[in-house]
Formats: C-alpha cells, structure tokens, sequence
C-alpha cells in the first residue's frame, strides 16, 4: 500500500500474506499492544472465549465442549475483502459423528472417524462484514458423567489470508 505512515496512531499487520504484504491492518492509539499469536485459544480466559455465541458449555484449561447439537462461533474479522482460512484444532467425543460446518457462505461436512483431535482448515470467502460467523451442526452426541452433553472439542482458532501457507 502507498500508505507507510499514519497520523495520530499506529498500526500492525493483522494477516500477513506470504509474499511480504499485508491483506489488512490493525490500527491503534497510543501504545502498540502485544504482538498476537497466530492461534487463539477458546479456552478459559482467552480472547477467544469471548467467540463462543451459542450451545457451548463453559471453557476449560484446554479449550471447550460444545454444548449442544448447534453451536456457533462468531469471529471478529477485519473487513479486508480478501479471501481467508479459517483453522480450527478440534476433535468429537463421539466416533463416526458428523459435523457440518458452514462458513463463509459455504457448507462442509467433517466425519470424526476416529475422533481423535484434527487441524481442519476451511475456505472463507472475500467479506466486508466485521464478524464471522461459523455454526456447526452435529448429527450425534454424548453424555458426560457430570451431567453435560458433549459434542465437539474446540481448542483454538486461527484465521489467516488465504496465500499465507502457515504449518
């Protein structure tokens, strides 16, 4: 971009693309806050609790249980208009379960078999909206022996441009 300088604030490169450019920028006043990991966690006290809209149980050291058959997360994004990739580290607490995710615009179906934790990335479409929203919704679940119903396990999120080629 031919802006390299700001008046009365600073910025950092919130999504970095992989040739170097930046696809949105996070603006600021006053002192620069700390560099963010490329992951956010959802787990208790992480910025990414606060994602958890709906049908969650309560985060946990590790991250969080869904709490019901649809939950959804909602994402602050920047509206860039570029295309991004929305990661997710997750797992089923049941084997054989079928997750359909819609993001983006999009629907994908996720079959947990086996249900061992996974990294699933999935296209997002250019957007100008602030928030991405991300349901899911699970074909089965299961029972805890504390009483909640257990679905998926989302640890953390991260959302990045789409030719950013990150492990």
């Amino acid at each position: 971009d031919d802006q390299d300088d700001t008046t009365d604030c600073d910025r950092e490169c919130a999504i970095p693309r992989d040739n170097g450019s930046c696809a949105a920028y996070r603006y600021f006043r006053g002192n620069r806050p700390a560099v963010a990991e490329p992951w956010v966690s959802v787990a208790a006290g992480a910025r990414g609790a606060r994602w958890l809209t709906s049908d969650w149980s309560w985060p946990e050291s590790w991250g969080v249980w869904s709490g019901g058959t649809d939950p959804v997360l909602s994402i602050p994004v920047p509206a860039t208009g570029v295309a991004l990739r929305l990661d997710l580290d997750w797992f089923s607490a049941v084997p054989g379960m079928n997750v359909r995710v819609e993001v983006g615009g999009e629907t994908h179906v996720v079959r947990f078999d086996p249900p061992a934790p996974r990294r699933q990335t999935f296209a997002v479409k250019p957007t100008r909206e602030p928030t991405l929203v991300v349901r899911f919704h699970l074909d089965r679940m299961s029972h805890a022996a504390d009483g909640r119903t257990l679905g998926i396990g989302l640890g953390r999120v991260r959302l990045r441009a789409a030719d950013q080629n990150l492990k």
